[in-house]
């Protein structure tokens, strides 16, 4: 009779699975091609519409802005209504009175950006004859956040300029579209802006602060 003899199994040894390093954490992925268009897209429509927007400082801070603006209009001479009317921020409280220590920031918007230029200028020229009644107001276009954070940067940067300077006869001033004028002050007495001077950031300072130039 025949006996038969099992076989002994065969294993095959399996090699054992490494994980690549980092493997578990999350790796970024680049921006895909539509991402970087939309991207665009969207800062060139927030671009778009703050030319709309005026936003301005010291005007009255009350529950009836929109109420109260109109006859700003009406005063400065501009015939077109605004679409909205927003406070921008929360009013600063005085710790003694706890009355509100200056108006809010009061955001204009307009329906068009030309508008918005012109209501500015009738409010220049109002301010410049004398003729309006809340005549601390001040106006600036409106700003992308990414400009707001340039312009504020630029702000620090033109304080540290006149801590350095001789005050006496020399001024820096930062202007609403982001320019940095220099003024002397003449042998009349006047002040009067260095036109041929050029503000430009630090490059060569090792500290990193500003290093304003002439221009070639």
């Amino acid at each position: 009779a025949l006996v038969t003899v099992p076989l002994a199994p065969t294993h095959h040894p399996i090699a054992p699975t490494t994980s690549p390093p980092n493997a578990s954490s999350k790796t970024e992925a680049a921006p895909s091609f539509a991402q970087v268009v939309k991207s665009s897209v969207q800062s060139v429509i927030e671009e778009e519409k703050v030319k709309s927007d005026v936003i301005v400082s010291d005007f009255r801070d009350s529950n009836r802005d929109i109420a109260d603006v109109e006859p700003l209009c009406t005063e400065v001479g501009f015939s077109s209504k605004p679409i909205s009317v927003q406070r921008l921020g929360k009013s600063p409280i005085g710790k003694s009175t706890e009355q509100p220590v200056r108006p809010r920031l009061l955001k204009i918007t307009f329906k068009t950006p030309f508008d918005a230029r012109t209501f500015q200028a009738k409010v220049e020229e109002a301010k410049k004859s004398e003729s309006l009644s809340q005549s601390t107001i001040r106006c600036r276009p409106g700003r992308t956040k990414e400009e707001q954070t340039k312009f504020t940067k630029l702000k620090s940067e033109v304080y540290k300029l006149n801590q350095s300077a001789d005050t006496s006869v020399e001024s820096f001033s930062l202007r609403q579209d982001g320019q940095v004028w220099k003024f002397k002050l003449t042998d009349e007495g006047r002040w009067r802006r260095e036109k041929e001077w050029q503000y430009h950031p630090a490059t060569s300072s090792g500290n990193g602060s500003p290093s304003p130039r002439p221009r070639q």
